[in-house]
């Protein structure tokens, strides 16, 4: 359902069939598509975009679905990436497009955050979303990972791309800091 923020011009834009259960929603950064993961009756995962006047719905084609990986959306609201649930059992980073579902392999392994940066030239990979743990900034079109921070949590970039948000215990106590970033 989607409404205004006094709650009087609510619609439904999508209505999961009796049995089914949502697992997770994620609007895009301009809020003009949902992309959502749920639990069909026999068990199974699926994943589908939705526009937010309840048009253009799409499942992508593959073996998506509910993860326990945090998804998130490049800056201009094309591509969504997440984790694929390939046969064989791996995991790897897909870019899904939007506008036609289009699933294509990023990465042979997905991190648990997968945040793109604002010019989709880079991904920041955070190895935990609980805890503090290692960052790394890879090229979107491939190469070896560079350690950014051996000690906290990712948040995401700014939108100039000039720095990456994180979190991290360095000084003492938990803050946030502004991690300067150039050239990946």
């Amino acid at each position: 359902m989607i409404g205004d923020l006094a709650g009087k011009d609510k619609r439904v834009i999508f209505k999961l069939k009796t049995g089914d259960h949502m697992v997770a929603h994620l609007p895009s950064r301009d809020l003009s598509v949902v992309s959502f993961s749920w639990r069909t009756a026999d068990g199974s995962g699926k994943m589908a975009f939705i526009k937010t006047d309840g048009t253009g719905y799409r499942e992508p084609e593959g073996h998506l679905g509910p993860s326990e990986v945090i998804p998130d959306w490049s800056w201009d609201n094309r591509y969504f990436f997440a984790c694929g649930n390939d046969p064989d059992g791996t995991r790897p980073l897909v870019r899904i497009s939007a506008a036609d579902g289009e699933v294509r392999k990023v990465r042979a392994a997905c991190a648990a955050l997968n945040r793109p940066s604002p010019d989709g030239r880079f991904i920041a990979l955070g190895a935990s979303y609980m805890a503090f743990d290692k960052v790394f900034v890879v090229p979107s079109q491939g190469g070896e990972p560079q350690l950014v921070s051996d000690s906290a949590r990712l948040i995401d970039w700014t939108r100039d791309g000039r720095y990456l948000i994180i979190s991290s215990t360095r000084s003492g106590s938990e803050a946030l800091y502004l991690l300067p970033i150039k050239d990946g």
